[in-house]
């Protein structure tokens, strides 16, 4: 029955060894003990689910995907970079790659070709 009202003491023992600290001086070592182990008990135990998760490749997948859906999730960033750059990419690409790389590669294929259907 005094496990019971241990606990129920806990909450009120701030309050207790604050007035009668002189009289219970036995009692606020112990009571002091209890509300500490149960605060160094919830510390261990969080950082120990952490601690399995860094080595394994959750946690890094966890970080990853929070961040992702971050910067989706801000309208002004998004849709702003992707729409510029995929207008302008089609034309730039074609008009400029595509003039100077094709004509340097079928200008040489094709006097090799013309010479060689020729020499035939």
């Amino acid at each position: 029955h005094h496990i019971p009202m241990m606990p129920a003491q806990q909450p009120v023992v701030p309050q207790q060894p604050m007035m009668p600290v002189p009289g219970q001086h036995s009692m606020t070592p112990t009571q002091h003990h209890q509300p500490n182990l149960p605060l160094p008990a919830q510390q261990p135990f969080q950082p120990q689910p952490v601690q399995p998760q860094p080595h394994q490749p959750i946690q890094p997948i966890q970080p990853i995907q929070p961040i992702r859906p971050i910067r989706p999730i801000q309208p002004p960033l998004h849709p702003i970079p992707p729409l510029p750059p995929q207008p302008p990419l089609p034309p730039m690409f074609p008009i400029q790659p595509l003039p100077p790389m094709l004509p340097d590669l079928p200008l040489e294929a094709w006097p090799a070709t013309d010479k060689t259907k020729r020499e035939q």
